[in-house]
């Protein structure tokens, strides 16, 4: 792909999003993005279908994402220190040990706690062991729903669904508000944040948490309120 692609940050970002597909997502909604992406690359699909593509796979694929990460960080729970400890050099696990006894955890070396008390080469170490102990307990979870997990992840999966059902009502009641034509200003600023929002759940941009979607419709309320009286001052 040319470097010089007009859609090339945004052709990125759906290849990222799309690189590793979870357990039991229809192949249809795989196959859709993707006729999407091989024609926005060809230049035959505009920078608003591909987004909207990319939007619309990450909704549909949105409670497999999130069941299947549920599943992930129980194997890490079981898997991730006996991979660090069998995979890591003497001096990383020397660090790794002093982290752990200050409260530390998997969790936070995934956030980077340990990388700036670390020098380069083992910084360089630990984001490799990272990705490979990732990869791994991928391989662990996508073998076990082959058989023992099938049944629990399929529950998660209907469960994250009902809870995107409860924010796509929310959406369609801002959707409602942003068609006030008095309000112009509120109305976009409702629309902007009903995009991001999506945007968010596909991993396009920084997700906004549900709490903050279930303000907005006060929120928003409140803010034509503000215009009335600043209509009036």
């Amino acid at each position: 792909m040319s470097p010089k692609h007009p859609h090339t940050y945004t052709i990125q970002m759906v290849e990222t999003l799309i690189a590793f597909v979870p357990p039991l997502v229809p192949s249809e909604t795989v196959a859709s993005v993707r006729d999407v992406l091989a024609r926005s690359r060809r230049g035959e699909a505009t920078l608003a279908e591909l987004e909207e593509a990319a939007v619309d796979y990450g909704l549909r694929t949105w409670a497999h994402r999130q069941a299947f990460g549920k599943l992930l960080d129980s194997y890490r729970e079981l898997f991730f220190e006996k991979l660090l400890t069998q995979k890591a050099s003497p001096s990383l696990k020397k660090a790794y040990r002093l982290f752990k006894t200050s409260g530390g955890g998997w969790q936070e070396l995934y956030r980077g706690a340990l990388a700036g008390i670390l020098e380069p080469e083992a910084r360089a170490e630990l984001n490799h062991l990272l990705v490979d102990i990732t990869m791994e307990i991928k391989k662990f979870a996508a073998q076990a729903l082959s058989s023992t997990e099938r049944e629990k992840y399929e529950a998660e999966i209907s469960g994250f669904q009902e809870s995107l059902r409860g924010m796509i009502r929310i959406l369609e009641d801002l959707k409602i508000l942003a068609r006030d034509p008095d309000h112009a200003t509120v109305a976009g600023e409702i629309r902007e944040f009903i995009k991001s929002f999506r945007h968010g759940l596909a991993q396009l941009e920084v997700k906004i948490s549900f709490d903050a979607l279930k303000r907005a419709r006060e929120h928003f309320r409140g803010r034509k309120i503000d215009q009335r009286w600043l209509a009036r001052a």
